[in-house]
């Protein structure tokens, strides 16, 4: 309500900040289409603001977690969407931060969308390398989340999915972010376990998500 009436009375500056804040508070309860549509009315404030270094670091900051909304809910045609205009400007100055991110929604696409999985993974690949030399958790822990993902679910490769996943999960058990060991564990139950023919280890992490899901009690580790 507050975002809204800041755009209303013109004050985009003011917008863009309690927009933003809006789509954080709806994705900690889960609620990511809300989030979506505050990080888009944020994105639209800046975009009316004069285009200073930091409003167009701003902007890149919101599109790409606009984008990690969007892959949150597999929208990911909607996520490349997000980050598309943003690409060249994060490149021109040399943006590490949001290049990972940038890479990350790009490689989910090829990998889910279009099916060119090499061109994906060389993606995801770039993302991890650029997290991992900046520290961005965010990035790393869904280069790696999206590596096993690809290469269980196009390639078959289950061992190195399987190490994959693992590289998430500690990264996941490190922060004792439960919603991240929940994701973890549940995609690889059945991507990698039970596609590879591993049904009682597929059944042994189902519960173990299950479990872990229902005393945390947040909605979408049970979905």
């Amino acid at each position: 309500i507050l975002s809204k009436h800041y755009i209303l009375s013109d004050n985009y500056e003011k917008g863009a900040k309690y927009s933003s804040l809006a789509g954080k508070q709806a994705q900690r309860r889960s609620a990511y289409t809300d989030a979506i549509s505050s990080a888009q009315r944020a994105i639209s404030c800046l975009e009316m603001l004069p285009q200073t270094d930091d409003i167009q670091r701003r902007i890149i900051d919101d599109r790409t977690t606009l984008s990690n909304y969007c892959i949150h809910l597999n929208y990911h045609y909607e996520a490349m969407q997000a980050v598309a205009p943003i690409v060249d400007l994060a490149q021109k100055k040399q943006y590490k931060k949001g290049l990972s991110r940038i890479y990350v929604a790009t490689g989910t696409y090829h990998t889910t969308v279009t099916e060119d999985v090499n061109h994906g993974i060389e993606h995801l690949n770039k993302a991890k390398t650029l997290s991992q030399e900046i520290g961005d958790f965010l990035s790393l822990w869904l280069s790696y989340y999206f590596l096993a993902c690809a290469y269980a679910a196009n390639l078959c490769d289950f061992d190195k999915s399987s190490s994959y996943f693992q590289m998430a999960l500690d990264l996941s058990e490190a922060a004792n972010n439960i919603r991240g060991i929940c994701f973890v564990k549940g995609t690889a139950a059945y991507l990698n376990a039970a596609y590879g023919g591993k049904t009682d280890i597929a059944y042994k992490r189902s519960k173990e998500t299950l479990d872990l899901a229902n005393q945390n009690g947040d909605p979408q580790n049970l979905q």
